[in-house]
């Protein structure tokens, strides 16, 4: 258990990352369509600490932990009603978001380049660029 004590920290003094999982460049129909955002988010202190969440109004009932965002209109997030996560020593949580690059339908997503930026709470992640061959 976390030492009610611990320190307090911001979500931006966490080391926040996001990978396209299997690899930055993979084929349409590969794995039958699917890939993945792994985020991580890692307490990179020797300690364990209490990291601060960050509400979008002061009345929300809640805030956003984990998330990913593609341009403009595509994304998504884990929700906590929590005002503080509990991190251990150099402890690292991670978030797993599936993707379908193809649906019943058609495709879900066109063959090109993308790009998608991971987040953990107020902590963002620069833009990771990856490839869906036709």
């Amino acid at each position: 258990d976390l030492p009610a004590a611990a320190v307090e920290i911001d979500a931006a003094d966490l080391d926040v990352t996001l990978a396209v999982v299997p690899s930055t460049s993979f084929g349409l129909h590969e794995n039958g369509g699917w890939f993945a955002y792994v985020g991580t988010a890692t307490n990179p202190r020797p300690e364990p600490v209490w990291v601060r969440i960050q509400r979008p109004r002061p009345d929300a009932r809640g805030a956003a932990t984990f998330g990913f965002v593609e341009g403009a209109s595509v994304w998504s997030y884990a929700w906590t009603t929590e005002s503080r996560v509990a991190f251990g020593p150099r402890q690292t949580k991670r978030y797993t978001y599936d993707r379908a690059a193809t649906t019943g339908g058609g495709h879900a997503y066109k063959a090109g380049a993308h790009a998608v930026r991971g987040f953990f709470n107020t902590d963002t992640t620069p833009p990771v660029s990856f490839t869906i061959l036709p």
